[in-house]
């Protein structure tokens, strides 16, 4: 059956694991990076038509790349919840963006690093991943959107990826350094409605969806270059993947 663009994009520079009450002197330490609603081919790595991604571009280039990814649900929490969990959305009953949540019994990637000795942090760029739906479970840290904000606007609040990037490039700096991490960053930019500057979306071709991609992918650049000078590259583990697609129309949808 042909593969469809609502496939994620997954990327990974090195994969490692280790358990134990302590972390043991090579532990490696992990970034994860979730990007919200993004298409395989917003990448040429990934059949896309133009390059409007260059930090992400070169990360392709220098990493291992999954061709064959697949989100479990085209929704943001029940993907994310599959995430940390290696279950199936009827598994670990999150079907859709609320109001269900993910069981406190629930084991999750979080909390087996934080029993593994890791600092923990996550910098939420949306409340649908809000952590009263349980996705928080094993975080140390925990930053999101203001619940408030969304109560009055009627949309799911969100924050830039300027600002969630911003926080957690600070939290990078001033964690234990003598200590391995498992640091979450998600960015909700490419998620409609696009408001992405004028100047990203030319940079796409006239794709608001597009620019919005190529905007997130500018401040991408600052915490990647952080993890480059750090040497986390060599010693550590960045993973960046889609949660889900979106159609653009791809399937008949409006």
């Amino acid at each position: 059956m042909a593969k469809t663009p609502l496939r994620a994009l997954a990327i990974v520079v090195a994969l490692a694991a280790s358990c134990g009450e302590s972390p043991s002197p090579d532990a490696r330490s992990v970034v994860l990076i979730t990007l919200d609603t993004t298409r395989a081919d917003v990448l040429t790595a990934f059949g896309g038509t133009r390059e409007i991604a260059p930090v992400l571009e070169a990360l392709c280039a220098e990493s291992v790349r999954f061709t064959n990814a697949h989100t479990v649900a085209p929704l943001t929490l029940p993907a994310h919840s599959s995430m940390f969990t290696g279950l199936y959305p009827p598994r670990h009953g999150v079907r859709a963006n609320g109001p269900a949540r993910l069981a406190a019994a629930a084991d999750t990637l979080a909390e087996r690093a934080a029993h593994a000795g890791f600092q923990t942090a996550a910098f939420v760029g949306a409340l649908a991943l809000d952590h009263d739906y349980g996705i928080a479970q094993g975080f140390e840290t925990w930053t999101q959107p203001d619940e408030e904000s969304s109560r009055v606007t009627g949309q799911i609040s969100d924050r830039p990826a300027g600002e969630v990037l911003f926080d957690a490039r600070a939290w990078l700096s001033q964690r234990d350094h003598r200590r391995p991490f498992f640091l979450w960053v998600h960015l909700f930019d490419p998620h409609a409605p696009y408001a992405a500057a004028p100047r990203f979306v030319a940079q796409a071709g006239g794709s608001p969806y597009h620019g919005e991609v190529a905007s997130l992918d500018a401040e991408l650049a600052r915490l990647v270059e952080q993890l480059r000078d750090e040497g986390f590259l060599e010693r550590g583990s960045l993973l960046v993947v889609g949660d889900h697609g979106e159609g653009l129309g791809d399937h008949g949808e409006d």
